[in-house]
């Protein structure tokens, strides 16, 4: 009835973007990176969780002077994609695009729109983030769709760094009609990966392993600002190349199943399709997503 406040959930570190997301209207949070935050990521929020920031109250003083590491997000966003993530919105139609049920975060200090897909895998949520759009006046803060189906983007630049041009900015990105060549989604299989696009591929070139550079790390829970990358050693600033065996081509020409030996649990997954092109032999615009892998679903 508003005439109380209650502690809904703790531990977060600058979350600079909340919402809901998703068919049933999950809480989600966007985090920056700092002590405690490996690097930005974005949060399914649930009630008495806590996010790995401590911090007051309604947490314990146990709690803040020893704290325990949070669960793991739905979606790292590594530090060449996000700096400094801020706000996010659902795509809730085709006026946008062919992203319905996705997620357009943006990033304030490189002042671009990312977008994001995600699945629940054994019930919790997990998914891939990848570049959408760049070359915004202000620095990208706030995001909110219209009701003529285009997205606004509010834009400042006081708070934090950042080489946009613009004190501030209010720009709108609408859909034009014509769909460019992009990673659709992606979705973990037990033995590797399905990647959707948004035109049909040259088989050729898309059935060829060689044209895939896949790569896993992760990072380390601990009170100094950010993480370095580890690979499956456990050796900083580094990355575990993986091959991959096998790719198959989807009946439509619109997805590719890879089979990717040596996957792990508990990585960032990135896979760049980098030699793969449509039809007419153009290159995608955005080339690498990175997927949170935080569980590999079983096979069927």
């Amino acid at each position: 009835d508003g005439s109380d406040f209650q502690g809904y959930c703790r531990g977060l570190r600058v979350a600079n973007g909340f919402g809901l997301f998703g068919p049933e209207g999950d809480l989600f949070g966007a985090i920056n990176q700092g002590n405690w935050v490996a690097t930005c990521r974005v949060d399914h929020l649930k009630k008495d969780v806590f996010y790995g920031f401590p911090s007051g109250q309604p947490a314990s003083e146990q709690e803040y002077r020893n704290p325990s590491e949070p669960p793991p997000p739905a979606l790292w966003l590594p530090r060449e994609l996000s700096p400094s993530v801020s706000q996010f919105v659902e795509v809730k139609d085709d006026r946008f695009g062919p992203f319905e049920g996705q997620m357009i975060l943006g990033d304030f200090q490189r002042g671009v729109l990312m977008r994001a897909c995600f699945e629940k895998v054994d019930g919790e949520w997990q998914g891939a983030a990848m570049d959408f759009l760049r070359g915004f006046r202000g620095a990208v803060n706030r995001l909110r769709f219209g009701p003529d189906g285009a997205l606004y983007v509010g834009g400042c630049k006081r708070t934090w760094s950042t080489p946009a041009p613009d004190e501030g900015s209010l720009e709108r990105v609408s859909f034009t009609g014509k769909t460019p060549f992009e990673i659709s989604r992606v979705s973990a299989l037990s033995d590797g990966f399905e990647i959707r696009f948004t035109e049909p591929l040259n088989r050729a070139r898309a059935s060829d392993p060689e044209n895939y550079v896949v790569a896993q790390f992760n990072y380390r829970y601990h009170q100094a600002y950010g993480s370095p990358e580890f690979d499956h050693s456990g050796k900083a600033d580094s990355r575990t190349e993986l091959p991959v065996s096998e790719v198959t081509v989807s009946e439509d020409g619109l997805s590719v199943f890879m089979t990717v030996p040596g996957l792990r649990a508990g990585y960032v997954t990135q896979i760049r399709p980098y030699a793969v092109t449509n039809q007419k032999r153009k290159r995608l615009l955005n080339d690498t997503a990175f997927y949170t892998l935080n569980r590999i679903p079983s096979a069927e």
